[in-house]
């Protein structure tokens, strides 16, 4: 069975009228005929209120409350990935629509591109955060809870790498072809005695032997085949298995519901544990039976619908950056070749150390202590910190998911970095000072942020700096210290613009975002070049064009 999707974007909003007509666009007239659908008249407000509250219990964490947000026109939403809606509201009792979310930087021409949707699919399965990616045994928290299409992944994978969870049966035979049980030969068998170098020495004419088979009609063996058919058939429907690499063949053609009811599954699996102490078998029925429980716990909640995803992309779109470009934030200066007089023995994520509390001459560390909403008082962290190949530039990276823009005339700015985090990124290199003008380096200072909507990155360049952040208060510290400092630090943060689904693409294959260049900086050593030949006066390649048209 085929479906078909309905493309939308996150953080945009959606009133009645703009949805209708996006669904429509993704559905095609073919399918409204099919489903036996004159017109979308029920796509109406009480509709997508059913919608938020469906995301919202399925989907919201902790720490957040909503992931569909009421807005003054509409519904904006905060989730990227696939949501398999089955609405079933009193009007709408048994309708399905399977909605797709695209990071709010695809393009109005991208967002119905099957190849763009299959490169946010796995940059999201790639994604540590991502528990369908984990294969060990972790005792299970609000945190990591799964929904039910990862928990399904999970298994599917388990299933591809062990294959069919097997129980082994034994039993003891007559003078078979297996191997001799010596202790039940001994116990049961009258031996013949035959003298040999003057003694008297047993020997058995008969034997017990051990029979082993694996046991394909097991009750577990049987269940787990159900299991990885009935959601390897469900990821294949939604399009996930080829995207997801989880293909899996037709192992059984039993119904789930043959099994019993889900606790009576789950007691048969518990019996299996407590005989089962080989680890990799372990895991495969720990994943069984979270799968069994979180479907019964779905059925029980009259919730259908099924999601694979995550809400909003900042936290994957800060690990693509790390991971394109080549954090070395663990490593140490005298890995990367590099001189060091002090703190030679720490990772440069450490050069930034946390704030030190003094009292009655005794000192507590701000990173072991407890700020007032009970979280842990660290040090500043920077998303990136690396050295260039030829040891010239130290690179400090804040990944932002913003897409900021200027308004008439370029006099103000909008969804860009407060004040807060620009001040840091200048710290930043303030800790490195030291660093830098033992080595000679010069520090390149860069905000990375996704390009917007349908705008390209100039020159068809991957990477482009389309504008640069300058502190008076910063200026005139640099001015104010030592000569050889100076040299090292920047005034400026560049304003770096990547190509969106570039750099998905490059994380999603574990590859650099431009193979051509000679290491992964490259995009962005580029740039802070152009700007170093900017501030000399140089003729350079034109900036990005900025929402208005000017540059």
């Amino acid at each position: 069975m085929s479906i078909r999707l309905v493309y939308l974007r996150e953080e945009t909003s959606y009133g009645v009228e703009t949805f209708r007509k996006d669904v429509s666009a993704s559905m095609g007239e073919s399918s409204e005929a099919e489903s036996g659908e004159t017109n979308l008249d029920w796509l109406d407000d009480d509709f997508l209120a059913r919608l938020k509250k469906s995301m919202d219990n399925g989907l919201a964490d902790k720490d957040e409350t909503t992931v569909v947000k009421k807005t003054n026109d509409g519904y904006s939403f905060r989730f990227v990935g696939l949501y398999d809606y089955v609405d079933n509201g009193e009007e709408g009792t048994g309708r399905n629509l399977t909605f797709f979310f695209m990071p709010k930087f695809v393009s109005r021409s991208q967002l119905q591109d099957p190849s763009v949707r299959d490169v946010v699919l796995q940059a999201i399965d790639r994604y540590p955060g991502n528990r369908s990616q984990i294969d060990d045994q972790t005792e299970e928290t609000e945190e990591q809870k799964e929904s039910l299409l990862e928990l399904a992944v999970r298994l599917l994978r388990d299933y591809l790498e062990n294959g069919v969870y097997t129980v082994q049966r034994r039993e003891l035979e007559h003078n078979g072809q297996g191997e001799i049980d010596w202790e039940t030969t001994i116990d049961q068998y009258q031996p013949v005695f035959l003298k040999k170098d003057g003694k008297a020495r047993p020997v058995y004419m008969d034997y017990a032997t051990e029979l082993a088979w694996s046991d394909e009609d097991h009750y577990i063996t049987r269940l787990h085949q159900c299991l990885v058919t009935m959601w390897g058939r469900k990821l294949e429907e939604l399009g996930l298995s080829s995207v997801l690499r989880v293909n899996v063949p037709l192992l059984s053609e039993e119904e789930l519901d043959w099994f019993g009811e889900p606790d009576y599954q789950i007691a048969q699996i518990d019996k299996e544990l407590k005989v089962q102490f080989v680890t990799k078998s372990r895991h495969t029925l720990s994943l069984m039976k979270d799968l069994i429980r979180e479907t019964a716990e779905n059925k029980a909640a009259d919730n259908q619908s099924l999601s694979f995803g995550m809400n909003g992309v900042a936290q994957l779109w800060e690990r693509a950056v790390k991971d394109v470009f080549g954090d070395q934030m663990d490593k140490k200066p005298g890995d990367l070749g590099l001189r060091c007089n002090e703190g030679n023995g720490k990772a440069l994520k450490d050069f930034i150390e946390p704030p030190k509390w003094t009292k009655h001459g005794q000192q507590a560390d701000a990173e072991q202590s407890e700020g007032e909403d009970g979280a842990s008082g660290s040090r500043l962290r920077p998303d990136f910190i690396a050295v260039d190949t030829a040891k010239t530039r130290l690179v400090i990276l804040d990944a932002k998911y913003y897409l900021p823009e200027f308004g008439t005339g370029g006099k103000t700015i909008s969804n860009c970095p407060g004040v807060g985090d620009i001040d840091k990124q200048f710290l930043y290199q303030l800790a490195f000072a030291d660093l830098c003008k033992d080595n000679n380096l010069k520090v390149c200072n860069a905000f990375v942020f996704p390009n917007k909507g349908d705008e390209q990155v100039a020159e068809g360049k991957p990477v482009s700096n389309f504008a640069t952040i300058t502190v008076p208060l910063f200026s005139w510290i640099r001015e104010n210290i030592s000569q050889e400092y100076t040299n090292c630090l920047s005034e400026n943060i560049l304003a770096v613009q990547v190509d969106g689904m570039a750099l998905f693409r490059a994380y999603a294959e574990g590859r650099p975002l431009d193979p051509s260049k000679s290491t992964r900086l490259d995009p962005i050593l580029e740039c802070a070049r152009q700007q170093d030949e900017r501030t000399k006066g140089q003729q350079v390649a034109p900036l990005m064009p900025l929402a208005n048209g000017e540059t």
